[in-house]
């Protein structure tokens, strides 16, 4: 299996009900700040989810930007999740990455998740 380096901020995205809440790898709370993406979030098909995700900014041919992390310029925030460790209280670490990643088809008509910030 093979994964795309991105260089964004790393996300777990915490979902119970309309409750949701981005959390940085350090386990601070970014839900204030990217209030947009909370609200565009709350659309997971689910319950309750915790997914692991990395947020980052697409430069123009659409790869993420590792400059753009830095600054926004109005640029549409992307989300690409590419973990499903929980879904509806069912814990799903103990299945194989690549079977867990095909829960996250059910949540996204494409690979990444738009939202505006």
């Amino acid at each position: 299996m093979h994964e795309q380096k991105l260089d964004g901020h790393r996300l777990q995205v915490a979902k119970h009900g309309r409750v949701m809440r981005l959390y940085s790898r350090r386990g601070d709370d970014w839900s204030a700040r990217v209030a947009g993406l909370v609200d565009a979030m709350r659309a997971i098909p689910s319950h309750s989810a915790a997914i692991d995700a990395e947020m980052c900014f697409p430069g123009p041919d659409g790869a993420p930007d590792s400059q753009g992390r830095f600054r926004n310029q109005g640029r549409e925030l992307v989300v690409y999740a590419f973990d499903l460790l929980d879904q509806n209280g069912q814990d799903l670490t103990p299945l194989p990455l690549i079977e867990r990643g095909s829960f996250l088809s059910g949540y996204s008509a494409e690979p990444r998740c738009p939202a505006y910030t």
